[in-house]
C-alpha cells in the first residue's frame, strides 16, 4: 500500500490537494480534521486522552487498510519541530507493516493563508480567524522528507496533485 503524507503549516490547503491527490489515485482520504472531529466531541485538545486516542485511531486505521488490501491513502497533517519523533515512530510502525510512504510538505505565503483561513469550508473547524494562525516559520519541513517542497500560493489543487505524482512517482 502505498501512502502520501501531505503536511504544511494550517491553511495552507492540504486537505483541498488531498482531495484532489485522492480522487485522481483512487486513494482513500484520511485528512487531519476526520479523527479531531470525532475526538473533540469526548475531549479537549489539550487532554491527554485526546491524544492517545487519536493515536490509536490512526493506528488501526493503517493497520487494518494494510491487511485489507486498501489500495492507498492521502493523509494529511501538520508539522513542527517538537513532532520529528512521532512522525519517526509513524514511519516504523507503516514500514513494519510494508507500506510505502511519501512525505510531501506544502507551503504557501503567509498573505494567501490569512485568506483561505476564512473560507466557508474552514467555518467547523478549530482556526479559522487570522488571529488565530501562527507564522509559517513555526512549522518546519520534516527531516525525513527527501521531496522539494510544493509552493501552492499560485496554483491549483489540481496542478498541485498532478506534480505530487509526479514527485512521488505514483
Amino acid at each position: 500500500m502505498n501512502i502520501v503524507y501531505i503536511y504544511g503549516a494550517p491553511a495552507v490547503g492540504k486537505r483541498t490537494v488531498a482531495k484532489e491527490l485522492a480522487n485522481s489515485l483512487g486513494y482513500a482520504l484520511f485528512d487531519n480534521h476526520a479523527d479531531t472531529s470525532i475526538l473533540t466531541r469526548f475531549f479537549t485538545r489539550e487532554d491527554p486522552a485526546y491524544w492517545r486516542m487519536r493515536k490509536a485511531i490512526r493506528t488501526t486505521v493503517y493497520q487494518v487498510a494494510s491487511q485489507e488490501n486498501v489500495n492507498g491513502m492521502v493523509l494529511t497533517g501538520v508539522h513542527e519541530k517538537q513532532d520529528e519523533e512521532s512522525i519517526e515512530q509513524l514511519y516504523k510502525e507503516l514500514s513494519a507493516l510494508g507500506v510505502l510512504i511519501h512525505f510531501v510538505h506544502l507551503v504557501c505565503s503567509e498573505k494567501e493563508r490569512k485568506v483561505r483561513v476564512q473560507a466557508e469550508d474552514r467555518k467547523d473547524k478549530p482556526l479559522r480567524t487570522v488571529e488565530s494562525l501562527r507564522p509559517n516559520s513555526d512549522f518546519v519541513k520534516m527531516e525525513r522528507d527527501s521531496l522539494p517542497s510544493i509552493n501552492i500560493t499560485e496554483v491549483s489543487p489540481k496542478v498541485a496533485a498532478s506534480q505530487i505524482r509526479i514527485l512521488c512517482e505514483l
